[in-house]
């Protein structure tokens, strides 16, 4: 019933649902791949059961397996936990 491919979108946010912007979706039974929006919207090729990963720096990794019987439109938002770190020290170094 599910094997034609469908677009599998959302909006990914953290926590506090701030949008993230820029993270990485990995199709990892197809092998497409894409990056969230400057919003967090993010779309995807994706059909039943394919596994989507997503990463972005400072958040911890998700994994997904797609379950269209359970999504509204082939849409589901997203949340990443990610921990702000602070910046200790910088140093600047000028080169001629």
């Amino acid at each position: 019933m599910y094997s034609q491919h469908n677009t599998f979108s959302g909006i990914i946010t953290d926590i506090k649902s701030n949008p993230i912007p820029g993270v990485k979706i990995k199709n990892f039974t197809n092998q497409k791949i894409s990056v969230a929006d400057g919003y967090g919207k993010f779309s995807i090729s994706s059909q039943q059961g394919d596994t989507i990963q997503f990463t972005s720096f400072g958040c911890d990794t998700l994994l997904l397996v797609i379950d269209l019987t359970q999504l509204e439109n082939n849409e589901q938002d997203i949340i990443l936990s990610c921990s702000a770190q602070e910046i200790q020290e910088v140093n600047i170094v000028r080169r001629r």
